[in-house]
């Protein structure tokens, strides 16, 4: 399957490797950001000029300057209030009992009969496999 933001990333990586003079890629989508700073901040320290052929964006001039640093502050925007909405949305989930992550492979009855066994002389290994479970799985659940 062909992946254009993987490909887009790949080019920008190669013109900052190798020190191309000018990058141009198709969608300035492709250029997203990693961490703090764009892989487009690293192709300027580089002094590598940068062109997108879908939008009007082109480092060389003014205004291609000023059209990635807009693109640039609302995509951070769209970041943060993505992770806020995320944030919010487990809270409130938690707040109506929803439980995250795993379930349990093993229920407290099993916990205790699996004690049982192991205090009546039976090896751990053994009451794993009676339980149908790995032994580390055994081990974690005993505590």
């Amino acid at each position: 399957m062909f992946d254009a933001a993987a490909q887009g990333q790949m080019h920008l990586k190669n013109a900052a490797i190798l020190r191309f003079e000018k990058c141009i890629i198709g969608s300035a989508g492709m250029a997203e950001r990693n961490g703090s700073e764009t892989m487009l901040d690293d192709l300027k320290k580089r002094s590598v000029k940068f062109r997108s052929l879908t939008e009007a964006i082109d480092t060389e001039t003014p205004t291609g300057r000023a059209m990635w640093q807009m693109i640039g502050v609302l995509a951070e925007l769209e970041r943060s209030l993505i992770a806020e909405r995320t944030r919010a949305g487990v809270k409130d989930a938690q707040k109506r009992g929803v439980k995250f992550g795993r379930k349990p492979k093993l229920s407290p009855e099993q916990i205790a009969h699996a004690r049982e066994q192991i205090d009546k002389g039976k090896r751990r290994e053994d009451v794993a496999a009676l339980l149908n479970v790995n032994r580390t799985t055994l081990y974690r659940a005993l505590g």
